[in-house]
């Protein structure tokens, strides 16, 4: 598979990720919420964890792309003559 369609995949993986995120935390809201009869606090709350757990792993896919990003620069660097 060629590198392209390897960073196309991965950046896909990206919308994937909040998206779901969002998803789990509405969800598992929802199911506490008709457990214990306090619909709709527990869904908002979960909602926003959820929310917040998509941007926490946006951020962190971010900093490991940055990271390969500086790792590659130094790698491709040639030596300096004097």
């Amino acid at each position: 598979m060629n590198s392209s369609m390897k960073d196309f995949l991965y950046a896909s993986s990206v919308g994937i990720h909040f998206v779901l995120c969002t998803i789990v935390g509405l969800g598992m809201g929802y199911f506490l919420d008709k457990t214990f009869g306090t619909f709709p606090y527990l869904s908002v709350i979960f909602f926003f964890m959820g929310i917040a757990a998509g941007i926490r792993e946006l951020l962190r896919i971010a900093k490991k792309e940055r990271q390969k990003d500086r790792d590659e620069g130094q790698l491709g660097q040639k030596p300096k003559k004097d």
